[in-house]
């Protein structure tokens, strides 16, 4: 497709953004000397138009990426493109748009408010037969259309934290079970045994950096869920708790992802088990320690719930809860990742 140059336009919500979009954009970049991406919200559909619009930013960096609200106009075809336009045109200063790219039948009216030409590109979908409805019915099973980083950006990230011997570890495991999924163990336990308990100082920065790490290399495995046994934040309470401080990398990396997760706080309701590595005795320490933790999370100001009771109580708990959240809260896709 020679010839257009001038300033290209696409326009979409990317609810969520799929190889067919891509293919679209990158036709339209490859075609004008200058793009404009316009994301529209989109109130009945996740996740965020912050977040789908992070998604275009990072996989194209030399596009104008516009967030725009949603007008939701009702009525003649003609009266919606127009009130589209006219909002693009109330948030947009920039060249003229010489060119609309489209796959929709509305690309052609939406060019014509713009007094642009309409560019059509596969309509039918036979290069790519995709669409944003099907990804939504399923995107565990269409992942195949989603660039990893929007993949991630679709699933929830769920955190169990609480004291030693509260069941974080086997209540992640069931969890993940229930919904077909994965879960992360915990990095930490594992260098620990490695270790046979001698960490240093610097192995705690270690620990939270490998468990981020194994963390999003299983988020493409992830269906609508992926359980951490604990994450970054736990990994500077142990440092405090074994050397009295925290390095201030391990600090800015518990605050860069504190928000990316959902959190659950297993009750200490259930007996202490010495495993041959735990070091609090379940008494008054054990106590203080889930105190703290929890005292931790609302410092914090992070959301969460506490499961309590036996393991299938817990399960019902976390999964009844985690159905009335739905999936597409997961953090907008980063510029680039705390993880090094």
């Amino acid at each position: 497709m020679p010839e257009p140059r001038g300033v290209g336009l696409v326009v979409g919500k990317f609810a969520p953004l799929h190889a067919g979009h891509q293919f679209l954009i990158e036709t339209a970049r490859a075609a004008s000397g200058a793009t404009v991406i316009a994301v529209y919200d989109s109130p009945g559909y996740g996740p965020t138009v912050r977040v789908r619009a992070n998604w275009i930013r990072r996989l194209y960096p030399d596009t104008l990426v516009l967030e725009l609200d949603d007008p939701v106009p009702q009525g003649d075809p003609e009266d919606v493109s127009r009130a589209y336009a006219e909002h693009l045109r109330s948030r947009y200063a920039g060249p003229p748009v010489t060119h609309v790219f489209s796959s929709e039948e509305y690309g052609a009216r939406f060019a014509r408010e713009l007094r642009a030409e309409h560019v059509p590109v596969d309509p039918e979908r036979r290069r790519l037969p995709v669409s944003a409805t099907l990804v939504r019915s399923n995107p565990f099973a269409y992942r195949h259309y989603l660039d990893p980083c929007v993949y991630r950006s679709l699933v929830v990230k769920v955190c169990f934290v609480g004291a030693e011997s509260t069941g974080k570890t086997t209540l992640a495991e069931a969890v993940a079970e229930r919904h077909g999924t994965v879960w992360m163990p915990e990095y930490g336990r594992e260098l620990f045994e490695l270790e046979r308990g001698a960490l240093v100082f610097g192995d705690l920065l270690r620990i939270a950096r490998e468990h981020l790490r194994r963390e999003e290399k299983l988020l493409e495995h992830a269906n609508r869920f992926l359980l951490c046994d604990t994450n970054a934040i736990t990994t500077e309470f142990w440092s405090r708790f074994y050397f009295g401080t925290a390095d201030p990398e391990l600090e800015q990396l518990a605050r860069s992802v504190e928000r990316d997760y959902a959190y659950v706080l297993c009750a200490n309701d259930i007996p202490w088990v010495q495993d041959g590595w735990r070091e609090t005795g379940g008494g008054e320490l054990w106590l203080e320690h889930q105190e703290t933790i929890r005292a931790d999370l609302e410092a914090r100001g992070l959301d969460y719930i506490e499961a309590s009771g036996t393991v299938p109580e817990r399960v019902e708990r976390v999964s009844r809860w985690l159905e009335e959240r739905g999936s597409y809260s997961g953090p907008a896709c980063p510029l680039s990742s705390p993880a090094r």
